[in-house]
């Protein structure tokens, strides 16, 4: 599946949050009463999306939790050793708006790979989200897990 730019753009803080928990690599439990503490699993109930894990369980919510950001950041290291997530704060040269720059940048294992998206918000958990998210669908420049390389 392809998005656009300006589909991506469109979407709410609880699609971006669904979209990166379904790529994960995380097993998805319709219920939460049905986790069994085996794996890493997720649902999404009323309040948000859910996250449990052995001895856990708690809403994650990586555009507004910089903990759950990070752990995505991290995520897309783990799939591709040639993915390069980064995330700096961009004062503007002191004008008007400084905003936070989320970047993946892919390397690959020559020039011609290169590719790379970036996205400026006032707050990093959202850059950083939007970004992943462009890299998950915008044509050209995605990373696209297998199965067997979910994140735990």
């Amino acid at each position: 599946m392809n998005l656009t730019k300006q589909q991506i753009d469109n979407l709410s803080n609880r699609e971006l949050d669904r979209i990166l928990a379904e790529n994960m690599g995380w097993k998805y439990i319709e219920k939460a009463l049905w986790y069994d503490g085996t794996c890493i699993c997720w649902t999404e109930q009323e309040d948000g999306i859910w996250k449990f894990e052995r001895d856990l369980a708690r809403i994650w919510s990586p555009t507004s939790e910089i903990h759950d950001a990070w752990e995505f950041m991290k995520w897309v290291q783990v799939i591709d050793k040639y993915w390069n997530p980064s995330i700096f704060w961009d004062d503007d040269d002191g004008d008007e708006n400084p905003m936070w720059v989320a970047r993946f940048s892919y390397y690959g294992e020559s020039e011609k790979n290169f590719r790379f998206n970036e996205v400026y918000n006032e707050n990093e958990c959202l850059a950083i989200s939007r970004a992943g998210v462009y890299c998950l669908f915008l044509e050209g420049t995605n990373f696209y897990p297998s199965p067997d390389q979910g994140y735990e």
